[in-house]
């Protein structure tokens, strides 16, 4: 998941050119594969099965996006594309109690500072 969201480190895609594509252009073909590869996780996460997610900080990450990003391409203009923001500010200002914030040399997750973004 986080592959998709951020790419490969070092690749052209990785780019902030090429990921604001993905992050903020409106793209049916973007919104169709979250729809077809990260929909269910959305349900689990806001089910709560994925609550162990939160233990590292790149499921952690994950996580947040499943509530907060991933809604957006899920639900796009409507109000379920708004309704997981509060558990994934919940999960954001835990993540950043427990300083999942820092970039860490045993994982260099690409975004992992995204977290900060959160608060």
């Amino acid at each position: 998941m986080l592959q998709f969201w951020f790419a490969t480190p070092g690749t052209p895609e990785a780019t902030y050119a090429q990921r604001r594509n993905v992050w903020f252009q409106k793209r049916d073909e973007t919104d169709r594969v979250i729809r077809d590869r990260f929909l269910f996780l959305h349900q689990q996460a806001v089910a709560g099965a994925l609550a162990r997610w939160e233990a590292e900080p790149s499921s952690c990450l994950a996580l947040i996006l499943l509530f907060d990003q991933f809604p957006r391409n899920l639900f796009r203009g409507t109000p379920q594309a708004f309704a997981s923001d509060a558990q994934a500010l919940q999960v954001a200002t835990r993540a950043l109690d427990r300083q999942f914030d820092q970039f860490s040399s045993t994982d260099p997750t690409p975004g992992t500072t995204a977290v900060r973004s959160q608060n």
